[in-house]
Parts: C-alpha cells; sequence; structure tokens
C-alpha cells in the first residue's frame, strides 16, 4: 500500500493501461517554486484512496463490513451485477507532473472532460437555500444518522447553504475532542430525535448568524455599517482615481475651453495631449519637492532644475502648436476617426467574400470589419465627452434629474431583488398570456434603467471634474485654475498609493461572511462544558477523511467573458475545493497542500484559503457575476455598490503555465504590484469579461450553476447518491432537478429517470387544505416527500438516486403544521431571509428529519419509477437496491 501511495505521488504512466511489466520511469523532478496540475482522473484515484483507508477503519470498529471501492459491471438487463475486484488491485491513473498537462488548450486532450467511471461509492447531497437549507439538512443528517447511513456514505457534496451544516459535520468530525477522544463521531446528537445536544444549541444560537443573538443588537449594527461604509469607500477611491485620471487625459488633450468642440479624442491624445502630460512631469517633480524643502533650497533645486526642464517644456509646447496649426483642418470634426472607420468599414466590405464563398463567416474581411466597427463605437462615445463636457449645464441637469434620489432608491431596491426578477423572466419565458408578457417587459425595463443609474451619475461627475479645469466652464479666477491641474496630479497619485494598499477580497463583503459563517458553523465543543469555541482558522488540509466522509465543496468558476468556455451560455463553470485538490475541468486540479520541500500549494500561494473561504465561496449568492443567473444590465451597479460575495483566487492553471510567476509570490515587491493590479479586476466584474485564463479567477455561489451538488457525485460514478433538496421552490416544479437531468446528459452521458410528480401533487393538496382562515385541519397524508429513480450510466451501469424533497404531506407535527398556518410560504420561504428565529430554524429541522426518517423507517408512502424499461418490479425491489448499495443484508 506504502508503494501504491508513493506511486501516485511520485512516478506518472500516461493512458489507462500499462504494459505488464512496464520499464521503470524516472521523470524529471518539477523545479522548484512550481505548482503542478492534475486530470480530475488523477483526483479521483487519491479520494479512492482516502475512501478506502476510512472504509478499513470503520470495519474494525465493526461498523461497516471492509469492502474497497470497486468497479460495476453492466449486464445486458441493466441491473447491478457482482462488481469486479477490488478497484485498489486494478491499473489506476496517477498524479502527473505539470509538464503533462496541456496548459495552452485543454479542450485538446479528452480527459478535460472524462466519462464517469461507475463504482460502489455512496454519495449524500446537500443543496443550496442559505439558512433555510442548513436547518432542513441538519434534521436530514440526524435522520440519517439515527439509521447508520452516515457512517455508510463516500462522498459528502455540499452547494451554498447546505454547505453551512455539511461543513459543521466535516469539521466536528475531524476533531479530536472529549474523553475519551470522540474523532469521527457524529457531531448532531444520539439516535433519536427528542433532544439538542450542545453543538445543536450553539446552531439554534447563531440561526440569525449574519447578525447574532449573542451580540447587542447596536453592536451588529455598527459592525455590518462599517463593513458597507468600508466597501463604498474603497471602491470610491479606485473610482475616483479613474475619473481624475479621464478629467486630466482630457484636459491635456483639449487644453482650451473651444477646443472642445473640435478634433477626434484619440487623435489629439495621441498628438497633443500624451506630449502635454510628458512634458509637465518634471515642473510636477519640481513643485512637490520643492514644496518639501526650506525656503533656500527650493531656489536652489528650482535653479538647478530648469536647464533640463526648460528644453523639455519648450519643446513639447512647440510641437504642440506645430502640430495643432497643421492638424486643425483635419480634425475639425469630433467624428473625423468615425468617418474615417466608416470609410474603412465600406472599402473591406466591397474587398469581402461574402455572397461569394461559402465559409465567410471565418474570413478575414469579416475579422477587419468587425474591429472597424468596434472602433468606430468606441471613437464616437470618445468624441462626444468633449463635447458633452462643452454643453454641461442643460447635459447635467437633465441626467441627474433622471438618477435622482427617487430614482437611486428604486434602482437600489431592483438590484436588491435582482434574482428574483432574473428567476422571473427565466420562468416565464415560454409564457402567453398578456398579463405575464406586460410584467416582463416592464421587469427588462426596469433592470436596463437600474442599470444605468449608477453609470450615468459617474460619467456627470467625470464632466465636472474635467470642467472645472477651463475658465470658461463656469469656474472661477486663474489661481485656482493655475493650481487644479497640479492638485489634480497629487490627488491621481494619493489614490493610486491608497488604491495599491487595498487587497481584491478584503473590502469585498465576502470576509464579513466568511467570519460569521465560521463563527456560526466552523466551532470546537469545549469539554465539560455546554459553551462552543469558534475556530479562528480551519485550514482544507485539516479535513480528515478517514473520520468523516470525502467533503467536495462545490463553487462556481465566472467565465461570462470566454468565448471558448461559454460556448453553450452557461457563463460558467463547475468548480470544487476538498482536502486533497482545489481546481475544475478548466482550470485543472491542484493539491491544497504538500509537504513536498519547494513545492507550491494553493494554501501557501493564497493564505486566506481556507475551510471557511470556501464555504463562504460556495454560498456566495449576491455578487456582480452570479454564472447562469447573471445579470448583465446590474453587473456594474451591483460592483460599484460593492455587492459582491464572491471571491479572487489566483488561478492555478496559469501560475503552472509561468513558473516565474510562481516564484514571484515570495517576492514583497511582486506581490504589492500583484495586488494593485488586482484591484482592477473590479472592472473586470463590471462588464462581465471573466475568463479561466487570467491570473485571478472569479467563484461564485456553486448554485449558479448546479444547486443540488449532485454533479459531482455523478462525475464520480456513484452507485447510491441520497440528495437532500432544501432549495426556495414554491411550486415544486424541481428547477434545478431538471437543470441537472440536463448537464448529466450532455456533460457526462448519463440519464436520470425519477417520478418525483407526486410529490409535487401531494404538496398542491396541503395547500389547498390549509386555510389559515378556518381551524380546519389538512388530511394526515403518510407522504410521499422522496422519489426512487435508477441511474443510467453511459456504460450500462445503473445506480440509484434516492431524492427527498422539502415538502409537506400532513402527517407533520403539529407545530410545524401550525407554522405552515401563518406562514403559507413554508416550507419554501425565500432565500433572502438570512435571519431566523428560534421557531424558523426548529419548524425546518423538524420537517428534514421527518422527510427522511420517514423513508428509511417505512412508515412513508414513496414515488419509485413504476413503468418503462428501467422501471422496478416492486417498492421493495426498489428499496431493496437501496440497501444492497448501503451494504445492508
Amino acid at each position: 500500500m506504502c508503494r501504491w501511495v508513493r506511486t501516485i505521488f511520485g512516478k506518472s504512466r500516461r493512458g489507462a493501461a500499462a504494459p505488464a511489466n512496464p520499464a521503470p520511469t524516472n521523470p524529471p523532478a518539477p523545479p522548484p517554486d512550481t505548482l503542478k496540475l492534475s486530470y480530475f482522473d488523477e483526483t479521483l484515484a487519491v479520494e479512492h484512496y482516502a475512501i478506502n483507508l476510512r472504509r478499513r477503519k470503520l470495519a474494525h470498529t465493526a461498523e461497516r463490513p471492509h469492502h474497497p471501492i470497486e468497479r460495476l459491471v453492466p449486464s445486458d438487463a441493466g441491473t447491478l451485477t457482482h462488481p469486479q475486484p477490488p478497484l485498489s488491485h486494478l491499473p489506476m491513473p496517477t498524479l502527473t507532473p505539470a509538464a503533462t498537462v496541456d496548459l495552452e488548450d485543454p479542450k485538446k486532450n479528452f480527459r478535460t472532460r472524462p466519462r464517469p467511471i461507475p463504482s460502489t461509492a455512496v454519495g449524500v447531497a446537500l443543496s443550496g437555500g442559505g439558512i433555510r437549507s442548513a436547518a432542513f439538512c441538519l434534521g436530514a443528517l440526524q435522520a440519517l444518522d439515527s439509521h447508520n447511513v452516515i457512517e455508510r456514505t463516500d462522498y459528502l457534496s455540499t452547494v451554498s447553504g447546505g454547505g453551512y451544516i455539511g461543513s459543521c459535520m466535516t469539521a466536528g468530525m475531524s476533531q479530536n475532542s472529549g474523553d475519551p477522544p470522540a474523532k469521527g463521531k457524529f457531531p448532531f446528537g444520539g439516535e433519536s430525535d427528542i433532544r439538542d445536544n450542545d453543538a445543536v444549541g450553539h446552531l439554534r444560537n447563531f440561526s440569525n448568524y449574519l447578525m447574532p443573538r449573542v451580540r447587542s443588537g447596536m453592536i451588529n449594527l455598527l459592525d455590518v455599517t462599517a463593513i458597507i461604509l468600508r466597501g463604498l469607500l474603497v471602491n470610491s477611491v479606485l473610482v475616483f482615481m479613474i475619473l481624475i485620471f479621464a478629467a486630466i487625459v482630457t484636459y491635456a488633450s483639449y487644453p482650451n475651453w473651444d477646443d472642445l468642440e473640435t478634433g477626434n479624442f484619440a487623435f489629439r491624445f495621441l498628438f497633443v495631449g500624451a506630449p502635454r502630460v510628458v512634458g509637465s512631469i518634471p515642473w510636477l517633480l519640481i513643485k512637490g519637492v520643492s514644496a518639501l524643502m526650506p525656503a533656500g533650497i527650493e531656489h536652489w533645486l528650482t535653479t538647478l532644475a530648469t536647464p533640463a526642464a526648460v528644453p523639455i517644456s519648450y519643446l513639447v509646447s512647440g510641437y504642440d502648436a506645430l502640430l495643432y496649426s497643421l492638424t486643425i483642418p483635419f480634425i475639425y470634426t469630433g467624428f473625423f476617426a468615425s468617418l474615417v472607420a466608416g470609410g474603412l468599414i465600406a472599402w473591406a466590405i466591397t474587398r469581402s467574400d461574402v455572397g461569394h464563398t461559402d465559409n465567410d463567416a471565418n474570413s478575414r474581411d469579416l475579422v477587419k470589419i468587425r474591429w472597424m466597427l468596434g472602433i468606430t463605437f468606441v471613437s464616437a462615445f470618445l468624441d462626444l465627452q468633449p463635447l458633452c463636457i462643452h454643453e454641461l449645464d442643460s447635459l447635467s441637469k437633465m441626467i441627474l434629474g433622471l438618477a435622482s434620489l427617487p430614482a437611486l432608491a428604486a434602482a437600489a431596491t431592483v438590484v436588491l431583488f435582482a434574482r428574483r426578477l432574473g428567476a422571473f423572466l427565466e420562468t416565464t419565458r415560454l409564457s402567453k398570456g398578456l398579463l405575464t408578457r406586460v410584467l416582463r417587459i416592464a421587469t427588462h425595463i426596469s433592470l436596463v434603467a437600474a442599470g444605468l443609474v449608477l453609470p450615468l451619475i459617474l460619467l456627470v461627475a467625470y464632466w465636472h471634474l474635467t470642467a472645472w479645469l477651463y475658465a470658461e466652464g463656469g469656474v472661477q479666477p486663474s489661481l485656482r485654475l493655475q493650481v487644479l491641474p497640479y492638485a489634480y496630479g497629487v490627488a491621481l497619485l494619493i489614490s493610486a498609493f491608497v488604491a495599491s494598499l487595498i487587497r481584491a477580497n478584503a473590502y469585498s463583503l465576502h470576509q464579513f461572511y466568511k467570519d460569521r459563517l465560521s463563527r456560526a458553523f466552523l466551532f470546537k465543543e469545549v469539554p465539560g462544558g455546554p459553551e462552543q469555541k469558534g475556530l479562528r482558522s480551519f485550514k482544507l488540509s485539516w479535513i480528515d477523511t478517514t473520520a468523516s466522509p470525502y467533503h467536495i465543496v462545490n463553487a462556481a468558476l465566472n467565465v461570462q467573458g470566454s468565448p471558448e468556455a461559454n460556448r453553450r451560455g452557461r457563463n460558467a463553470d463547475f468548480f470544487t475545493f476538498s482536502r486533497d485538490f482545489v481546481g475544475s475541468d478548466l482550470t485543472h486540479f491542484a493539491q491544497t497542500s504538500t509537504k513536498a520541500v519547494g513545492a507550491l500549494d494553493m494554501e501557501r500561494i493564497d493564505p486566506r484559503l481556507d475551510f471557511g473561504s470556501a464555504m463562504a465561496i460556495s454560498g456566495a449568492a449576491i455578487s456582480a457575476n452570479m454564472g447562469s443567473n447573471t445579470v448583465r444590465w446590474l453587473s456594474p451597479t451591483l460592483a460599484l455598490f460593492n455587492i459582491r460575495l464572491g471571491y479572487w483566487l489566483r488561478n492555478p492553471r496559469h501560475i503552472a503555465a509561468n513558473p516565474q510567476t510562481a516564484a514571484r509570490h515570495k517576492n514583497a515587491l511582486h506581490r504589492y504590484w500583484d495586488h494593485f493590479l488586482g484591484n482592477f479586476y473590479l472592472l473586470l466584474e463590471m462588464f462581465n469579461r471573466l475568463d479561466e485564463k487570467r491570473d485571478y479567477i472569479f467563484l461564485s455561489d456553486g448554485g449558479h450553476i448546479e444547486n443540488l451538488g449532485i454533479y459531482q457525485l455523478l462525475k464520480r460514478g456513484c452507485r447510491l447518491i441520497i440528495a437532500i433538496d432544501a432549495e426556495a421552490d414554491p411550486e415544486i416544479s424541481c428547477a434545478s432537478l431538471l437543470k441537472l437531468e440536463r448537464y448529466a446528459r450532455i456533460d457526462l452521458g448519463i440519464r436520470i429517470i425519477l417520478p418525483w410528480e407526486q410529490i409535487r401533487n401531494c404538496n398542491r393538496r396541503l395547500n389547498e387544505d390549509i386555510d389559515p382562515r378556518t381551524p380546519q385541519e389538512a388530511a394526515r397524508r403518510l407522504g410521499p416527500h422522496c422519489a426512487l429513480g435508477p441511474i443510467l450510466y453511459e456504460d450500462g451501469s445503473r445506480g440509484t438516486l434516492l431524492y427527498f424533497k422539502s415538502s409537506l404531506s400532513g402527517d407533520e407535527k403539529d407545530y410545524v403544521l401550525d407554522y405552515k398556518k401563518r406562514n403559507k410560504d413554508f416550507p419554501h420561504e425565500t432565500t433572502g431571509d438570512q435571519f431566523f428565529t428560534e421557531e424558523q430554524f426548529e419548524v425546518y429541522r423538524s420537517l428534514g428529519y421527518h422527510v427522511v426518517e420517514g423513508y428509511f423507517s417505512g412508515s412513508d408512502e414513496v414515488s419509485w419509477l413504476r413503468t418503462g424499461r428501467r422501471a422496478w418490479p416492486s417498492i421493495g425491489a426498489a428499496r431493496a437496491e437501496v440497501r444492497q448499495a448501503l451494504g445492508w443484508t
């Protein structure tokens, strides 16, 4: 076994098959300070090894028989047959040195999108849904543990709110606490639903985790206010720096007020503005240094520097005057460059092969036309700016009137409900009702208007900042005009210096969100007392996979700006964190932590990256870029208002592809420069220009691409997947499940057949029966709350999906039904409500326990596949397949 471990982390083999007696190979050792990347099939070998270790450990404690993960063999009948020999005895892929990973174009290699290899692994998936999902999944996990399912679970895949409680369970089982040591013990109580233990009591205390009740309400309010104002202040510094720079460039290009009506912006900046800026630098340096010197030294310094500065100044001034006199006939109109570009476009069209070839979409002429069109639009926009500054009075009053305080308030309201508005547009796309169409049009208009308010205000601010530099622009006497350009330069330098001290993730809402989540869900039990001690940091590499299921934390890699990765319009790709690896198929997988001397890992590259960070990233529901939920019109406003829960992570693919970049992280000056450039990634957030190739990648809520956490378990070929779905779904339309079925079919070659409609029908009947105006009780139906369906893998193997849905049937506890009478949206109250009361937390926890307990105790009905070629002959046969997968005889 030790030899096999050394093989995994040492030598490598290419391809699935290997000769019987392969010749010993000694691949060259990677250079120091490099990051090794792996393909998914190589990471899978490490995961299987960790799972087999846990299975062996549990076998010694008689909690489950020891059967290493085995490969499934398909039969003609499509049912499970006897497995092959243990997977640990088969040739397995190994970690590959960085040189064998195609970093330039991963699509060329089929291994970047591998097909699943069906195995005997058992996985549990916890869906997103904020604190609602965390409470529901807590009860579900308690029920699973009461039937000894957790100890027979190999994988735990979590998203967003499910990740809160999943991370809490994993951290609790990984810690060694109590006397005697209880490492690996389920942290949320015993085998009954009668009373809480101390850990569950702690979770109840922090159900209002964003503003915990264990602290003063005033302190909570001040903390939140300070965090929000800090983010707005930092963003304002960055925006102010850009606006000041734009004003200086405009003034340098148009030194006189009358010049604003003449000349192309780009042309004037290139031949007028740039020389003027360069020529003013010596005088600016002299003024800045002399201001810090005594009077005598100032005179001496000015005298000494003048011989060098004056020729430069005269040369620039003469060049400026000569160029201006020669070019004024040609650049009198502000749209000169636009007209020239338009003429070039016309010329290119006449020379193109449009209509004469069958492949004109890839012709070079059309590429030229596209570039020329872009240049024309950008040039026209830039040329309009000096004209708008010249007509500032009338334009600013009109725009500021549109972007007044009521408009800002309305825009803020639209921003807060952006996700719900986006969901409304998605779900009503096929609706033909007149009212719905009117509402869709109004929603589109409101989103566009809300997205334009703040950019228009900033545009007017830029106009005013520039106009103040001119004598005829409504400003005051010449003394201020002489000082103001230098003041702008000093302000630019100061703002640039302040921006260089800022870290991209430090001022977003991520850190606040992470701190609150970690305090509530990552804690250490204090022996001998009910208190819980919050963990300052819990590293991903500290997870003990022999004590807990192998945890996969799901996030979304935003690639809205990638023409290659975003061909199908998903706007995101699947990204995962685990104890051993961090990455995705697009970025490849980097080791989370390694003890190798001189080697890099993700925890060394980003010291902020820990279990709490992964949990917060997985739940970063609101951001300027939200994967498939992105509302592009609102991205600039969300970014500028600092409504950003996402996280900027160093791209492992970029670091591995550039060894010199990897070495730079040890150099303080380079780190300082990287952090400064990282601040401008705010612009990429604003304009949705994110991709998988940049130095940094932007991660957000895993629900922004798949909200159930099932995809990664399908990718690993699990034989049994137990899914807990607690997302907000009032109509029980199972939208996330349907999206998953589509992804599984397209990406993995897997078909899922799940009869979930019976759950919806039962929940609808209960909603009709319960009337809050009457004391009449609803019929107490025994479910169903869950559905059983087959998973059909590409090679013919078959697995099982046991799907639990947050729903009501009438047989729940009295206080749960009473809460339903008073809150009609239960159990699908909005995810925006993250401030749960004690009652809310308990009814969701109790419902989660009831839903799962009903299946495993055999008391509730089950929706199962009754018809079709892949159907079971009876519910007993369907249940038997689940029991067989869990190892129950």
